[in-house]
């Protein structure tokens, strides 16, 4: 009987809500200019640092299992998005150039998944692919981020990576 295990989640960011995905406020204030060191939660920091502490390790032992699954030594794995920003512009349903994913390690064949992190919500042409465009009817800013998952048997390996998207509307 095989043994089903759950891929390695990556480490927290304290940028982010761990439940949602979404940018915390912390976040937004300091991307505004308004976050200070009196708005500083040490106890937020060390949990984090903890939980980040908690992630390395469990990631140390996906690529340990990985490596007796494999029987070999772990394969590292990462994902990177070329372009690292995407822009477009136009009047109505302005579409952005090109975003690709691209894996480095891990065993292909490869799962693809586009999500929303933060900012205005635009349409991703095709959120299950190595490649996307984003589509919006009106100016809109965000980032988005691509989660690959690899085929290595037994723990899948999971990379993500995050892009920036532009657009501007001309039809003002």
């Amino acid at each position: 009987m095989t043994e089903q295990r759950q891929a390695p989640q990556p480490p927290p960011q304290p940028w982010f809500d761990p439940r949602t995905g979404n940018a915390t406020e912390a976040f937004r204030r300091y991307l505004l200019g308004e976050f200070s060191a009196a708005t500083t939660n040490v106890n937020s920091g060390v949990a984090a640092a903890q939980a980040a502490a908690a992630a390395a390790q469990a990631t140390a032992n996906a690529a340990a299992q990985q490596a007796n699954d494999v029987g070999s030594e772990a394969l590292p794995f990462s994902a990177s998005i070329s372009p690292s920003g995407v822009t477009g512009s136009g009047k109505v349903n302005i579409t952005t150039n090109v975003a690709t994913c691209t894996p480095a390690g891990g065993v292909a064949p490869y799962a693809y998944l586009w999500d929303f992190v933060w900012g205005d919500a635009v349409t991703i042409l095709t959120p299950t692919a190595d490649n996307t465009r984003f589509r919006s009817s009106s100016s809109s800013g965000g980032v988005y981020s691509c989660t690959v998952t690899d085929s290595t048997p037994g723990t899948p390996l999971v990379a993500v990576a995050n892009v920036g998207v532009s657009i501007t509307s001309t039809s003002e």
